[in-house]
């Protein structure tokens, strides 16, 4: 073997040595990593710091030692030249002097169990891990109610007892007296003869006849008749199982008045006189009379009531008034042939109209008076000394 190629072998060497080495240091390395997670602070205690690992120990990587420069190969005795002398080989000893500090410069790492650190991650975990739980925790609690929450509220109404029918609940009271706050109605149908009279029930006007009136509240009405003939009034009841029908036959009725004088009978603009048989035709209904006799000085006013075809009959009697009679000799006073006293005669009652008074003297002789008694007071003042 020659020197050049015993130098390449303890290059090899070197090499070999300084992989097996690296290989060593990566086993060491690799035995002390972990994987298992970093127990999290408390809630309720304060976060401490994560620990400061110690730095691992950098293995410097080995020299390369820089390849001897190359030697020529030896020449044959004939061919060297005899100014160049031949390059003796290094002594075996020098190599292995110089490789035997190289490997002694790579100690092997102690096989100490050493932790990831995970120092630059503890601020975001900090922060972004409450809000992560809870958000699982509002996740969890919507699948929890999506799940159980109808159940339990089918369960929680199956065991609610019902209530006994003798107390209803006040829902149910209050829906139960909602229909009955609301006025029974019942039918009312209106015919009259002859048609086309005035409905009018408790005052209010409802149309003309024939008319079906289907909201009459229940209970007890007055309902008037109108038309051009007469006036009738109606109280009727209505109920709402059965129709009220009211059918009338409105005809004029006939009035006779009987009243010692003459008398004028007015209902508000309108005259009536009395027929050949002393009879006053009404229109049937209610009517407010005035009879009068403005020679008397008599006025009255009197509510008559006719239903159609009707003969009623009306007596007046006037107030009486009074005659009062003086003379200048005592005498008898008669009042239509009958005996009234003597004079002087203060008062005496007598009714209203035309009378025949005879004043007879005691000595003898009378004087007669046709006189109109009215409403005021008649005075007679009989002087016998004149003719």
């Amino acid at each position: 073997m020659t020197a050049h190629e015993d130098l390449d072998d303890q290059q090899r060497a070197k090499v070999v040595a300084a992989a097996h080495a690296v290989a060593s240091w990566a086993r060491a390395r690799r035995a002390s990593w972990t994987t298992d997670p970093l127990p999290l602070p408390r809630a309720a205690e304060p976060i401490a710091p994560p620990p400061v690992l110690q730095e691992p120990v950098r293995v410097p990587a080995p020299r390369e030692t820089p390849p001897p420069p190359p030697v020529a190969p030896a020449l044959p005795a004939s061919e060297r030249s005899p100014a160049v002398p031949a390059l003796a080989a290094p002594p075996r000893e020098q190599a292995t002097i110089s490789a035997a500090p190289e490997r002694t410069a790579v100690p092997e790492p102690p096989r100490v169990r050493r932790s990831i650190s995970f120092a630059p991650l503890y601020p975001v975990a900090v922060v972004w891990l409450p809000r992560v739980l809870v958000a699982a925790a509002v996740v969890l609690a919507a699948v929890l109610a999506i799940r159980y929450v109808p159940s339990a509220l089918t369960s929680l109404t199956s065991k609610v007892p019902s209530r006994s029918p003798e107390k209803p609940a006040p829902a149910a009271a209050e829906t139960a007296a909602a229909p009955s706050s609301k006025k029974a109605t019942g039918m009312l149908r209106v015919r009259s003869t002859p048609a086309g009279a005035r409905v009018i029930v408790d005052g209010t006007p409802r149309g003309v006849t024939p008319v079906d009136l289907g909201d009459v509240a229940v209970g007890h009405h007055t309902v008037v008749l109108e038309s051009s003939v007469g006036t009738i009034q109606r109280s009727v009841s209505v109920s709402a199982d059965n129709a009220t029908d009211v059918d009338e036959s409105i005809f004029a009725g006939f009035l006779i008045i009987y009243a010692p004088f003459e008398l004028a009978v007015t209902e508000g603009t309108h005259a009536y006189r009395p027929d050949d048989r002393n009879e006053i035709m009404l229109p049937a209904g209610r009517h407010d009379l005035r009879l009068s006799n403005r020679a008397l000085g008599f006025e009255e006013t009197r509510s008559v009531d006719l239903t159609p075809g009707e003969r009623k009959t009306l007596s007046i009697a006037p107030p009486h008034s009074s005659v009062t009679v003086t003379a200048t000799e005592p005498a008898e006073v008669w009042i239509d042939g009958t005996r009234i006293g003597d004079t002087p005669m203060n008062e005496a009652p007598t009714e209203l109209g035309t009378h025949e008074i005879v004043v007879r003297r005691a000595a003898g002789g009378e004087k007669r008076f046709n006189v109109t008694v009215t409403v005021k007071p008649l005075v007679l003042n009989i002087d016998f000394s004149k003719p």
